[in-house]
């Protein structure tokens, strides 16, 4: 695929004149978002920052290499090269992404993990429940990621990576026959389009409660964030959603699929039995398909939380 396929596969306008013919046959090698890691017939897409704008790199990405540069303004003065400007470089920094790896992620199931706690621990057991079941699963999560569970874990630098990072993993996994993902979707990387242009086949949200305000601004907007992940499911696909919180139970009334679960509240999976006990926890949970036992070493109340939102993802 070259430069002009790929950015009209992405939706991207390019006006009259501002790609040449030599530059729209090149094939890219890449879509960065880091000058420093431009290689040679690399797309630099230079965004806009909290201190900085990623323009002022666009020197230091053509000295390295870089075929085209795109951003949200022209570029600055002295600056000459392949470039395009472009709206939202947010979204066009995933759709290209996205596109550059042919969408893996059609390719996969995957499933996202939201909330402010309890995201990281579910997004570990629905991976064991799914390797379990005879799906080989891979993972994104901020502790680690990995291909699938025969292969190396990778320490994670952010709860969700930027948008080339999630799309250059999940073609690994495509790659390698993985069957599943399960994705572990922070609020920055909703609000900041880290995830978009990936296919969700089930989201899984755990509770809200007053964290990252300092970003968001206030609990309406830090809400609106984490309800973008079941915007972005696949239609028909469930949204496995805890109305024992207040705001699971506003987001349940929006999905289109909602999948309840919780440990007071009348949800479509709830335990019948909870035995909270030093070393385990052992769960009765009624189900629209019957009874489910569940027997866990985790221990405590946030533990049977978590353990039941896997299960009924």
């Amino acid at each position: 695929m070259n430069i002009g396929e790929l950015l009209s596969r992405s939706g991207v306008a390019v006006a009259p004149g501002a790609l040449t013919s030599d530059v729209s046959v090149i094939s890219p090698t890449g879509v960065f978002l880091d000058s420093r890691e431009v290689g040679a017939d690399g797309i630099f897409v230079a965004l806009p920052g909290l201190h900085t704008n990623g323009v002022v790199f666009a020197d230091e990405a053509y000295s390295r290499g870089a075929a085209l540069i795109v951003a949200e303004e022209d570029p600055p003065p002295g600056i000459s090269g392949p470039w395009i400007r472009v709206a939202h470089a947010r979204d066009t920094l995933a759709a290209l992404a996205a596109n550059f790896h042919d969408n893996p992620s059609r390719a996969l199931l995957v499933v996202g993990v939201t909330g402010t706690n309890g995201k990281t621990t579910t997004t570990y057991l629905i991976e064991s429940i799914f390797q379990q079941a005879g799906l080989e699963t891979g993972r994104i999560s901020s502790v680690s990621n990995r291909v699938a569970a025969d292969q190396p874990e990778e320490s994670s630098k952010h709860t969700t990576p930027e948008a080339p990072t999630v799309q250059a993993w999940l073609s690994s996994m495509r790659e390698r026959s993985t069957q599943a993902c399960v994705v572990e979707v922070s609020s920055h990387a909703l609000s900041l389009q880290r995830v978009d242009y990936v296919d969700f086949r089930a989201g899984v949200f755990t509770n809200l409660s007053q964290e990252h305000l300092e970003f968001h601004g206030d609990m309406a907007r830090y809400f609106r964030a984490k309800a973008r992940l079941f915007e972005m499911l696949v239609p028909d696909s469930p949204a496995v959603v805890n109305v024992d919180d207040t705001y699971g139970q506003e987001l349940a009334k929006t999905v289109a699929c909602p999948v309840t679960y919780g440990l007071d509240s009348s949800a479509d999976i709830v335990p019948d039995r909870l035995e909270l006990e030093r070393d385990r926890t052992h769960i009765e949970a009624r189900t629209p398909r019957g009874m489910l036992h569940l027997t866990s070493p985790l221990v405590g109340r946030i533990a049977a939380y978590n353990i039941v939102a896997a299960a009924a993802t």
